[in-house]
């Protein structure tokens, strides 16, 4: 069974639209290997327009085509400005 890690980035209006603009995938990869190897689960970032609270969630296995259906079919697009989540490789 392999285990998948996402980034749970909620915060202030747009927070996650903000951190995925400005932290490209490796970015995303550092910030959960730093919470990791701080053994924090939660990491807040606050500066310029960017205000967000990031959560390390970790399910395991899960189908591609499940995590598709959620998307399509439950995930409204302006929450998804707000909170999001953002898929890591688990260490």
């Amino acid at each position: 069974m392999s285990k998948r890690v996402f980034l749970y980035v909620s915060g202030d209006d747009f927070s996650a639209m903000h951190f995925d603009q400005e932290y490209s995938q490796k970015e995303k990869q550092e910030i959960y290997n730093n919470m990791v190897s701080e053994g924090k689960t939660l990491k807040i970032i606050d500066k310029d327009e960017l205000y967000a609270e990031i959560r390390i969630l970790e399910f395991d296995e899960i189908d591609n085509n499940f995590l598709a259906f959620v998307f399509d079919n439950f995930v409204d697009y302006d929450v998804a400005k707000s909170k999001d989540i953002f898929e890591v490789e688990a260490l």
